[in-house]
């Protein structure tokens, strides 16, 4: 009986276990690094996102710590954006934040470029239209009616073993 709480606790944490990164948009070697862009929330849809960078040697795979990232977005209109360490949970990683203005395709453009070189990636993404605006409190919205529900089933397990102890019903 104690997986039950287990569980459910699990699944509330779960939203917040995405963390930095999100889904990959694209992995690829360009000039001296290997460049990696992950996009949130997922799927992409018009209104804030969140596109990161993980950058690596291309040798030994490390983590690239001083390198300058940029981001440009074309789509509906123009957008570009230095992308930060210092915006990232994970410090490993470059971060950027924009607010779609639209629903529709997108293209992205990533420069790094440090002291070993200077490298690009590009490549692009469909962004669906703006979540509702309940959607985002949907989960809150859920957990009540799982609460009773959870309570309900305790109940009639526990009424269930008094019968079976006391041998017929009360």
């Amino acid at each position: 009986m104690r997986t039950l709480p287990s569980i459910g606790a699990l699944a509330v944490l779960a939203t917040s276990l995405w963390a930095d990164g999100g889904a990959v948009l694209a992995r690829r070697q360009s000039g001296p690094f290997v460049i990696t862009v992950f996009a949130a929330p997922i799927p992409l849809r018009a209104g804030p996102i969140d596109l990161t960078v993980l950058v690596q040697t291309r040798d030994a795979l490390e983590p690239v710590l001083d390198a300058d990232v940029s981001i440009r977005l074309v789509g509906a209109s123009q957008i570009s954006t230095a992308a930060s360490r210092s915006r990232s949970q994970n410090k490993l990683l470059y971060s950027a934040a924009f607010d779609l203005p639209q629903p529709g395709p997108w293209e992205y453009s990533v420069s790094v470029e440090n002291v070993a070189g200077q490298a690009s990636l590009a490549g692009e993404f469909q962004a669906g239209p703006r979540a509702p605006p309940l959607a985002s409190y949907i989960f809150y919205l859920a957990i009540v009616p799982v609460v009773i529900a959870i309570f309900v089933l305790h109940q009639w397990l526990s009424r269930r073993d008094l019968r079976l102890v006391a041998g017929g019903p009360i």
